[in-house]
């Protein structure tokens, strides 16, 4: 079963993007023999492909599922994205259920996302590929399937580190699941590093896809010219439960400058708000993108990388990128995990963890308010951040945002790279 996703406009988006017209694959090539690869989601994304399809929401948690659907020789050549790869066939299995499979399916996700999944184990032996963006026990289930006919099991990192850290007998029993994947791709090199060591994978097996933004979405065109009166503001987005808006409150109690955050109400839980700060829950896309426009700032505060092991394992790249796209400057807490996104742009501006001051110091000139004047008007343009001299630890700007050919670090980029994982276990 294949989701449609406005194929026919993503296709022409694609040609208007320098360096992404496609090439197609010459008849004769023995390239030809397509991959079959089966998507496994967390949960249902029939709706989210709708809307990827009807430009009300971003792709990025389709994980290149649109793209590949839409270009199956999508491959990434010199830093352009070309049609010239073998092609790569996608798949997803979202079964609909009567009243009873509903009953049953309601009391198996008691036990957890990941368990509902088993569902699709069936599925795997029609597939040369699966790629498992969550369901760590199919790894195990898999190995009921003879080796003959086994599909390549590849799975995308985007908590695992926290829950190998988290301790106890699931940690130990997904240590045992991770080194039956044939690959783990990783979006960072932090997460790379952690599991060869954990793990004792070699990094052959645990190839660094980084994550991108969808630029056909984020995209200042598309968003509404004035929010909030036009008043600058300092915008704070993200649900993950390794957000730190603690100290985001800590630093705004007193500012000149009002500060929007958008979450979801447990990221709020004991936290007092000052009342510069207006706290929004759950909005939809677009409204974010209009506020992402709109904002002076976008600021991702989050716990460091040796906190609890809540969250994703990269708190805040997803944010960052998407306020990259629409040209908005940047203020993230320094990890580890999020150093190489960070590092790649002179818009962002690192402080540390928990550093209330250093935080509101960044604001302050993110918004323009002078040390000696604090209560001055913040409607000047965005100051030039603190020497890049700087250790990580304080504030300071980078390089480039770009993968090599101008254009920022898409969804597509992303498809492109797990797409080479797949042809390479294949």
């Amino acid at each position: 079963m294949a989701w449609t996703t406005g194929q026919t406009a993503l296709r022409m988006s694609l040609e208007d993007c320098e360096g992404m017209q496609p090439e197609p694959i010459a008849p004769d090539s023995d390239t030809l023999r397509s991959i079959r690869v089966l998507y496994v989601f967390t949960a249902r994304k029939r709706r989210l492909a709708e809307g990827v399809g009807a430009m009300s929401d971003p792709d990025t948690l389709l994980f290149g599922y649109n793209w590949l659907q839409a270009r199956p020789g999508l491959e990434a050549v010199a830093g352009s994205l070309t049609d010239r790869g073998r092609p790569v066939h996608v798949d997803v299995h979202e079964p609909e259920y009567g009243p009873l499979g509903r009953a049953l399916m309601g009391l198996v996700g008691r036990l957890g996302p990941d368990v509902v999944q088993l569902r699709v184990l069936p599925q795997f032996t029609r597939n040369d590929v699966v790629f498992l963006t969550g369901g760590w026990p199919l790894l195990l289930a898999s190995r009921l399937i003879p080796a003959s006919r086994r599909p390549r099991l590849v799975w995308l990192n985007m908590t695992l580190t926290n829950l190998l850290r988290a301790g106890g007998i699931r940690a130990r029993l997904i240590a045992i699941a991770a080194r039956m994947a044939d690959r783990i791709v990783c979006v960072s090199s932090d997460q790379q590093a952690y599991l060869s060591r954990r793990l004792g994978l070699p990094v052959s097996r645990l190839p660094v896809v980084r994550s991108g933004t969808d630029i056909r979405f984020f995209d200042q065109a598309l968003a509404s010219p004035v929010v909030d009166g036009g008043i600058p503001f300092v915008l704070a987005a993200g649900r993950d439960a390794g957000r730190d808006y603690a100290t985001l409150c800590l630093a705004a109690t007193g500012a000149s400058w009002p500060v929007t955050i958008v979450c979801s109400p447990r990221n709020m839980e004991g936290v007092s708000v000052p009342p510069n700060v207006t706290v929004r829950y759950d909005l939809p896309p677009r409204e974010l993108r209009d506020l992402y426009a709109a904002a002076r700032v976008v600021v991702i505060p989050t716990g460091s990388d040796d906190d609890a092991p809540v969250g994703s394992d990269c708190s805040g790249t997803l944010v960052l990128l998407d306020a990259l796209a629409m040209g908005t400057p940047v203020v993230i807490t320094s990890r580890r995990s999020v150093a190489e996104y960070a590092m790649e742009t002179d818009t962002v501006t690192t402080v540390s963890v928990r550093d209330a001051t250093g935080l509101r110091m960044a604001l302050d000139a993110a918004m323009g308010v002078s040390r000696d004047h604090p209560r001055e008007s913040y409607g000047g343009a965005y100051p030039t951040a603190p020497s890049p001299d700087a250790g990580m630890g304080s504030s300071r700007t980078r390089g480039s945002t770009h993968p090599g050919n101008g254009r920022p670090r898409s969804t597509a980029d992303f498809a492109a790279g797990v797409a080479a994982v797949f042809r390479e276990v294949a």
